[in-house]
């Protein structure tokens, strides 16, 4: 059973960015799945290095697109990316090291982190890029 589905509301309108959502949403729901199997912690560890990269490199489009566009919001978004990468590095750094498990409350941390920053921050600066600039 899926922790998160993709739906239309997380749709922001841009198809790259739209992708790289669905893709972190697979990946969260590979390491759900692996923590509901009771999967082995180099399992584990191996999914959680996969959304940390993929996390980063899905962060590293988004800020090369609000930079080429101009995202008056850029600086406050790619601190809001930083402090998001760090706790996903943190927590896989932790996996890795033995220190933390897999929990419901981990899961539930990084459902909510990525839809609260889909429905919060991406949506705002989608409409942006969105908008007919005016020269």
């Amino acid at each position: 059973m899926a922790l998160l589905i993709w739906s239309d509301q997380y749709a922001v309108g841009h198809f790259q960015i739209d992708s790289q959502h669905q893709q972190l949403i697979d990946i969260i729901n590979l390491l759900h799945d692996a923590m509901r199997a009771g999967g082995a912690l180099n399992q584990m560890q191996e999914v959680a290095r996969r959304l940390l990269d993929y996390t980063r490199y899905h962060f590293a489009f988004e800020e090369s697109l609000m930079k080429a566009q101009g995202y008056p919001g850029f600086a406050e978004h790619q601190r809001s990316h930083r402090e998001l990468e760090g706790q996903v590095r943190q927590y896989a750094e932790e996996l890795a090291a033995g220190k933390v498990t897999t929990t419901i409350k981990t899961m539930a941390f990084l459902k909510e982190w990525l839809v609260k920053h889909i429905l919060e921050a991406d949506k705002q600066f989608a409409t942006y890029v969105a908008k007919p600039r005016v020269a």
